[in-house]
């Protein structure tokens, strides 16, 4: 979905585009990824922000622009509905990450015994991290399908989003 500056404007008067910009509204879920230095999700999308503003994160991870989630229940539903539309969801939870030196280290091996055995709840798992990245104030949203062969790169093109957001 791609929009005029004045079209954007009407959604969302506060962000500065130059005005022969068009502008494109859409979110990109890759596939796979890192919860934590310990886990590898490949049957989960995983969407991560920081609580707070830090030019430091911004540096660190490459970005050029940020945006405030002022609702981020609503904004974790309408990404589930999105996605949902896409590929069938079985589940989604959002939560503010947890850090701990105390982790329990799940590789792709152990992960099934681990959790027949309930020695670490698989919600815990995908909102813990070492202290050590306690800086990030990360706040997390986990979208995991009903089938993992559909892990693939994913578009959500959607105005209702930029609703929930602030620039």
């Amino acid at each position: 979905m791609i929009l005029s500056v004045e079209e954007l404007h009407k959604i969302a008067p506060s962000i500065q585009v130059p005005k022969d910009k068009k502008v494109p509204i859409e979110i990109v879920l890759e596939a796979g990824g890192r919860i934590n230095s310990n886990v590898e999700v490949s049957d989960a999308f995983v969407f991560c922000a920081s609580l707070k503003f830090d030019s430091q994160l911004f540096k660190q991870f490459g970005y050029d622009a940020y945006y405030k989630i002022l609702s981020p229940q609503r904004f974790a539903e309408i990404v589930y509905e999105k996605l949902n539309e896409k590929i069938e969801i079985l589940c989604y939870k959002t939560g503010v990450v947890r850090y701990s030196d105390k982790i329990v280290t799940i590789d792709n091996k152990s992960k099934t015994q681990a959790l027949k055995d309930n020695l670490h709840d698989v919600w815990d798992m995908c909102f813990t991290k070492r202290r050590k990245f306690s800086y990030q104030k990360e706040f997390r949203m986990v979208f995991v399908p009903q089938f993992s062969n559909s892990i693939v790169r994913q578009t959500i093109q959607s105005l209702e989003l930029l609703k929930c957001c602030s620039f």
